[in-house]
């Protein structure tokens, strides 16, 4: 019934049922497996995935969560690769490691 609900009211506000449900199936698994940590979305958009996941962990009565929503307002950069030796001067971020 939550499933359904939930499903309904995101699609509402422009989500895509296919990540509606890959969303709720990753909650499902995290708690199942006792994994803890925070919800992270890159590209937050109108923030319907973190708002979905709040009702949705909130609706199952799983453990709370912290929601972090990133967005940069007006796209992401291009892919690239980035190493140790790699200088990035003025990208607002980087992550480092080797290929």
């Amino acid at each position: 019934m939550l499933r359904e609900r939930l499903i309904t009211d995101v699609q509402r506000l422009g989500a895509r049922h296919p990540c509606v449900i890959a969303t709720m199936d990753i909650l499902d698994r995290l708690e199942e497996r006792d994994i803890q940590g925070d919800f992270c979305e890159c590209g937050v958009w109108q923030g319907t995935q973190p708002i979905l996941a709040k009702a949705y962990v909130e609706g199952k009565g799983y453990r709370p969560r912290k929601y972090w929503c990133y967005d940069t307002f007006s796209g992401m950069p291009p892919c690239m690769i980035v190493t140790s030796s790699t200088v990035l001067v003025g990208q607002p971020f980087a992550l480092l490691g080797t290929p």
